[in-house]
C-alpha cells in the first residue's frame, strides 16, 4: 500500500498526463488538491517535474492513467527518487534518474526532487524510505533506452 506522500504524487503525475494528452487544464485541481494537503507550492514543483522528465527522457516513459490501480516501473522508480531525495539522495539517486533522463534533465530533477521532497516534509507528507539494488540504479537495457520518447497512457 503507498504512503499518502506517494499516493499524492503518483496521482499528480498521471493527472498531468492526461492534462497534457486530452489538453485539459489540470492546474486548478492540482492547487486544490496540494492545498487541501497542506503543500500548495508543489503544484508548480511537480509540474516542473514533469515537463523536465517530459522533455528529457532518454526512453519513452510509462506513466499509468489515473485509472490503473498498479504501479509501472518508471512510476515505482520516480516514487523511489522522491523518497530518495526527501532523504538526502545517496548515490542512488543520481544514479537511477541517469536510467530515465538526459545528463541536463537529470541536474535539473534532482534539484526539483529535492524541493518536492521538502516541501511534502513540511506539510508532512513522507515518502518510506527506500533502498535501492545497484543493479534498479542502473536502469532499463541498451534496447529500452533506444525508444526515446514522452509520457504514455495506457
Amino acid at each position: 500500500m503507498l504512503s499518502f506522500a506517494e499516493q499524492m504524487l503518483l496521482w499528480s503525475m498521471r493527472i498531468w498526463v492526461v492534462g497534457l494528452q486530452k489538453r485539459i487544464p489540470v492546474g486548478e485541481k492540482l492547487h486544490e488538491a496540494y492545498s487541501r494537503a497542506g503543500a500548495p507550492r508543489a503544484v508548480g514543483l511537480v509540474d516542473n517535474l514533469m515537463v523536465v522528465v517530459g522533455h528529457g527522457a532518454i526512453r519513452q516513459l510509462d506513466i499509468n492513467c489515473p485509472c490503473q490501480k498498479g504501479l509501472s516501473e518508471d512510476e515505482r522508480r520516480i516514487l523511489d527518487l522522491a523518497a530518495l531525495y526527501q532523504g538526502g539522495a545517496s548515490l542512488e539517486g543520481p544514479l537511477l534518474l541517469h536510467s530515465m533522463l538526459t545528463e541536463t534533465a537529470c541536474r535539473a530533477a534532482g534539484g526539483i526532487l529535492r524541493d518536492i521532497g521538502r516541501v511534502f516534509s513540511d506539510a508532512g507528507m513522507v515518502f518510506p524510505p527506500v533502498d535501492i539494488p545497484p543493479e534498479r540504479a542502473f536502469g532499463h537495457s541498451r534496447e529500452a533506452t533506444l525508444h526515446a520518447g514522452s509520457a504514455t497512457l495506457h
